[in-house]
C-alpha cells in the first residue's frame, strides 16, 4: 500500500492517528485496508520521501530551495 499525503502536523502525530484508526476500526481507507484479510496494524510502516519546492524569480535566475524556514 502506498499512501501519499501532506499534513501540517508532525509525522509522529499523523502516524499515531492512522494507527488509532486501524485499532478502533474507524471507517477510513487505511483502517479498512489493515483490518482486511491478511493484514494487521503491526504490518504498518513508514517510508519518508521529501519533495523540495523551488523558489524561482520571474527572470528565472534564482533557484533557491525552499525550506520550512523560508
Amino acid at each position: 500500500m502506498v499512501y501519499v499525503g501532506e499534513t501540517s502536523r508532525s509525522l509522529k502525530e499523523r502516524a499515531k492517528e492512522h494507527e488509532a484508526d486501524v485499532r478502533l476500526r474507524r471507517e477510513k481507507p487505511i483502517s479498512e485496508h489493515f483490518n482486511g484479510a491478511g493484514h494487521r496494524v503491526q504490518d504498518m510502516g513508514i517510508t519518508l520521501h521529501c519533495l523540495l519546492k523551488e523558489k524561482i524569480k520571474q527572470d528565472g535566475t534564482d533557484q533557491t530551495p525552499m525550506t520550512d524556514a523560508n
